[in-house]
């Protein structure tokens, strides 16, 4: 019940932001605890706050991530209600560069809708060297180019923060000790 009041008044403060151009349109993201040696399922989602253009590319990327430490691989995509059957994204993760990129695939007027949301879904790799740490969710947004400029926007939110597994791991034994404790 939280969760949802929590996003309806996200949802409600967002509306009341959209104007008629992309600077509105955003990228929610949450900061994912993990450790290194996991592979963490993720979720974001994507606003369009503009109220005469749709969004036709989302990339996301996380910074400041080295060659291998981080990897972001199976993309994909729910729309929102207002959305069914729709939309027809390319999907594609640069394993290497920890990149995932959502772009419209059949041209046209873009995929989320002025006042639309999705959800985009991927997956990250955490390499067992990958130092400890946060790793920033950094995106961009291109509109088709249909509605008032600017026709794309850049920000930042939420990432994975590596941390080190031993005093917090869920299956250690220290963790099962410190629950008899009195």
């Amino acid at each position: 019940m939280r969760i949802t009041a929590t996003a309806l008044g996200i949802l409600l403060v967002m509306s009341s932001v959209a104007t008629g151009d992309m600077s509105s349109a955003s990228v929610q993201s949450y900061w994912q605890e993990t450790w290194p040696g996991r592979t963490e399922p993720m979720s974001t989602s994507v606003w369009n706050g503009s109220t005469d253009e749709s969004i036709a590319y989302v990339e996301l990327y996380l910074v400041p991530a080295e060659y291998g430490d981080l990897g972001m691989r199976e993309p994909s995509y729910v729309p929102d209600q207002f959305a069914p059957g729709r939309p027809s994204w390319d999907v594609y993760a640069d394993y290497d560069g920890c990149v995932a990129t959502w772009s419209d695939a059949n041209g046209g007027s873009g995929e989320i809708w002025p006042g639309e949301s999705g959800i985009l879904y991927f997956t990250v790799d955490i390499s067992s060297e990958c130092p400890l740490g946060g790793y920033t969710f950094y995106y961009y947004i291109c509109g088709d180019g249909s509605g008032a400029p600017p026709h794309d926007c850049y920000g930042s939110g939420g990432g994975v923060h590596v941390q080190d597994p031993s005093p917090v791991h869920p299956s250690s034994w220290g963790m099962i000790k410190m629950l008899f404790r009195g």
